[in-house]
């Protein structure tokens, strides 16, 4: 049995970078949609669930901190 060396010459898009497209459209709109989340949930909510809540000012610094890390 012989193996190939080299991909086979095509004019097609190959079959896989469709998927590739929509999941990477799919991880922006979540880490888009995770950055609006999170800072209302720290200036909100937080203190619902026994926390403290937090100014906006201070709600914003920690979206920022996690924009950097991320």
């Amino acid at each position: 049995m012989s193996y190939r060396n080299q991909p086979e010459e095509s004019e097609k898009m190959p079959t896989g970078i469709p998927y590739i497209i929509s999941n990477e459209a799919a991880e922006r709109f979540s880490f888009y949609g995770m950055k609006a989340a999170l800072a209302i949930f720290l200036a909100n909510y937080l203190g619902v669930l026994g926390g403290k809540s937090m100014s906006e000012a201070n709600a914003t610094v920690y979206v920022s901190f996690f924009n950097s890390a991320v």
